[in-house]
């Protein structure tokens, strides 16, 4: 039971960190990006359980919002970020219990947690190895962070996208995240420009809306831990 929150806790913070790291570059990108997590090492004792976080991930982008849905172990999740309310909104349906939990940005944004793509202006070294990933023409690029260095696949020629950043050189299409001994690598499969229903970012009417602190009971779940758990 502790590897199975565990590994759902690394997932569903690459998630809302990657909703968030997305919309807040406020880019005209309205759509459909389909991105897989793939999971490529576990703690050890833990081998076995990779093809258990294998995931497709589907987004919808509109404006600064984004709508980010996961379906992990039995568990289905949604995240929905909005820029301008500065709110993080997650709907769970946990064992038939359709919860809304409402959060401030800035306490549903774990920035400093390190799994998300976080791009601030490090140096990118280019090099001239290729190849095509999700059918995108892809170069591969060195990022070089204070605590170390990333390979980042760059598709040079595509520039709308959410997580572009116009001081890359193209948007990241795969990429490895290593934290906590585990190293998953995360893949674009696929980006569909088209209109995105405004109903797509708000809450269902049969979800029950609570703030984080009434959600406090809940909490150890999605951490990975339980009050007394050895």
């Amino acid at each position: 039971m502790n590897t199975f929150r565990s590994l759902f806790a690394v997932v569903a913070t690459v998630i809302l960190n990657f909703s968030v790291t997305s919309v807040s570059a406020q880019s005209s990108f309205e759509g459909i990006v389909t991105t897989e997590i793939k999971m490529l090492e576990v703690p050890k004792g833990e081998e076995g359980m990779e093809g258990l976080m294998n995931q497709t991930m589907t987004s919808y982008f509109k404006g600064g919002r984004s709508r980010i849905e996961m379906t992990s172990m039995g568990m289905n999740s949604i995240i929905i970020s909005d820029q301008d309310k500065k709110e993080v909104t997650m709907l769970m349906d946990m064992l038939g219990q359709k919860i809304a939990m409402v959060m401030p940005m800035e306490e549903g944004s774990p920035s400093d947690s390190g799994m998300e793509f976080g791009y601030e202006g490090e140096k990118i070294t280019m090099t001239n190895e290729t190849k095509t990933i999700s059918g995108y023409s892809c170069r591969k690029g060195i990022v070089q962070f204070e605590e170390g260095q990333m390979e980042v696949w760059f598709a040079e020629s595509v520039k709308e996208f959410p997580m572009y950043d116009s001081r890359m050189p193209g948007v990241p299409i795969q990429y490895i995240v290593d934290e906590d001994d585990m190293k998953m690598q995360i893949t674009v499969k696929e980006i569909k420009s088209q209109s995105v229903p405004e109903k797509m970012f708000s809450v269902p009417s049969e979800y029950t809306v609570k703030s984080a602190g009434d959600m406090e009971q809940f909490m150890p779940f999605i951490q990975g831990a339980e009050e007394g758990e050895d």
